[in-house]
């Protein structure tokens, strides 16, 4: 685990790695908002070659959405017919 990133994902690799560390030291209020930083950056492709813990972990502390899917406001959905 841990390969080479592509070059988009390096540039939030830094909140990644902060998330990470934060999170196995147990500073989980922090290791979230660093990992949520990161995938804002650049979506589920910055965990791409990470531990799963991480993202799973992400995905307990935030609404994570499938990708091309958005959440639904006042009950009707925002996503785009396929």
């Amino acid at each position: 685990m841990g390969g080479v990133l592509p070059r988009r994902a390096r540039k939030f690799i830094h909140h990644l790695r902060l998330g990470q560390v934060n999170f196995e030291l147990s500073n989980l209020d922090i290791a979230a908002d660093e990992l949520i930083r990161a995938y804002m950056g650049d979506g589920e492709t910055v965990f791409e070659q990470e531990y799963p813990k991480y993202f799973s972990f992400l995905r307990t502390r935030a609404k994570i959405y499938p990708e091309g899917s958005e959440p639904s406001v006042g009950g009707k959905s925002n996503s785009q017919p396929a």
